[in-house]
């Protein structure tokens, strides 16, 4: 039997509340010993359940679990296998969800903080996406005896993935909620001006726009790749062949002031694939939720800047 690391983070937490609860429950029947009523002991809780046995062999039962499994660390991110993350859009309706191969149903959604859905080899979907490569269509009979359908999206390692986003969200939060960018684009230099002028309601919000235009101007491009400042337009595409447009502008950092455009940072994992590509080029990312996309560069625009602005 193989088990993947949520099982076993699972099945040593489950001993370690059996083996509490086994221990209350003897500490309960010595004290009922002692105190007896008309020569009977007085009936406690686990002894009308008849639980101390229940307890006891799932005790054994994952002792031997834990003692006789493979434990799979290392996972093949090429085909779906036991401890593999992968994501499926179904064709139906579209929806995506996120799942985790075991292969036995020891663990569920409800018993892991996990945001992914476990489902084991023992049922049609597990059957179905073994073995199964991104781009594959798998299909298969629900609980209902329905045909479902469904586009594997991503093979990879996911659940990583989503614990360093979580990771980093938390670090955000501990972080002052207003950390301003070294330099700034021209259009949020723009933009402050207009806030100042039309929206500035509080000295507080006068002292939050004076900060941002304070904040020296960032070096544009001067030729055809993307870089601070560029105006861009690309098509992205999921695996499932959902298109979509973005239409933004390249920024360091976005300013804590209210945004009329689409702003796009360098740092983020869109900015990060697209950073010094140029118009015709391809490129692929993975966005927050774990969803891997590729996309094509459609327009760069750097001539929009007046060449006044490109100099400090």
């Amino acid at each position: 039997m193989r088990l993947i690391p949520e099982e076993i983070k699972y099945l040593e937490s489950k001993k370690e509340l059996l083996t509490r609860i086994y221990k209350n429950y003897q500490e309960q029947l010595r004290d009922s010993e002692r105190d007896k009523t008309d020569g009977q002991p007085i009936p406690h809780q686990f002894e009308i359940d008849g639980k101390p046995g229940r307890i006891n062999a799932s005790l054994i039962n994952i002792e031997h679990l834990l003692s006789d499994s493979e434990y799979v660390i290392m996972r093949n991110f090429d085909t779906i296998d036991v401890g593999t993350g992968f994501i499926l859009q179904f064709l139906d309706d579209g929806e995506i969800e996120r799942y985790i191969l075991t292969e036995k149903g020891i663990i569920s959604t409800v018993d892991s903080d996990s945001k992914f859905k476990f489902i084991s080899l023992e049922g049609n979907l597990g059957k179905a996406v073994k073995g199964a490569k991104q781009g594959d269509t798998v299909s298969y009979l629900d609980a209902q005896d329905n045909l479902q359908s469904a586009v594997v999206i991503a093979i990879d390692n996911i659940r990583e993935h989503y614990a360093n986003f979580l990771r980093e969200e938390a670090m955000k939060k501990e972080q002052d909620e207003r950390i301003l960018p070294t330099d700034i684009t021209p259009s949020q230099k723009e933009l402050a001006l207009s806030e100042k002028e039309n929206r500035a309601r509080s000295k507080k919000d006068l002292v939050a726009i004076n900060e941002v235009l304070n904040i020296p101007m960032a070096t544009l491009p001067t030729d055809d790749t993307i870089g601070i400042g560029s105006h861009v337009i690309v098509n992205v595409e999921s695996a499932s062949g959902l298109s979509e447009r973005i239409i933004f502008e390249l920024i360091k950092k976005a300013v804590t002031i209210e945004l009329d455009c689409q702003y796009v940072e360098c740092d983020s994992a869109l900015g990060k694939a697209i950073f010094g590509l140029k118009e015709g080029e391809y490129f692929t990312y993975i966005t927050e939720n774990g969803l891997p996309l590729k996309g094509k560069i459609v327009s760069v625009d750097n001539n929009y800047l007046d060449e006044k602005v490109r100099v400090r």
